[in-house]
């Protein structure tokens, strides 16, 4: 039996604890997704940047370290002693309180669909992070919680 008032209930109260993490100090990563909008498809040269839509998360959620790196030619990671290849590392970005009301967000904003003349990425900023964030792509979602959504990203393009 689907109980909606519970269910809201528990998405108010995980957000008070989201956001109880975050004043203590403990989330000092920000989050944003940002969707950029090209006039023709990317990479051609008619293609021109005809709007960006940017959502920071608010409470900023958890970040960690989920790898120690998959193979990245973007930089930012480590090198590896055998072979001397490009290692960045995988974080998990959640959990993520799910759209009620006026608290959390949609799968929509978090991980928006893409296309030949839209860039999707997020953008992870604070204290592991270079100057004013680097940029990551999204992977891998996991909406099977009906409370939260955690992010999978690796390292993206930097511009």
């Amino acid at each position: 039996m689907d109980n909606s008032a519970a269910r809201a209930a528990h998405r108010a109260a995980a957000d008070t604890g989201r956001r109880a993490a975050e004043t203590a100090g403990a989330r000092s990563t920000s989050v944003t997704v940002t969707v950029e909008t090209w006039s023709a498809a990317i990479g051609t040269s008619a293609a021109t940047l005809s709007s960006t839509a940017t959502t920071t998360l608010d409470p900023r959620p958890k970040v960690s370290s989920i790898s120690s790196g998959s193979p990245s030619y973007f930089g930012g990671g480590t090198l590896t002693q055998s072979d001397g290849q490009t290692l960045a590392p995988e974080y998990a970005i959640g959990p993520i309180t799910t759209a009620a009301g006026t608290i959390g967000y949609t799968l929509a904003q978090l991980a928006p669909a893409g296309g030949t003349t839209k860039r999707v990425y997020v953008t992870l900023a604070g204290d592991a992070f270079a100057g004013s964030g680097e940029r990551f792509a999204v992977h891998e979602v996991d909406a099977s919680r009906p409370h939260q959504i955690t992010l999978r990203v690796h390292r993206a393009p930097q511009s």
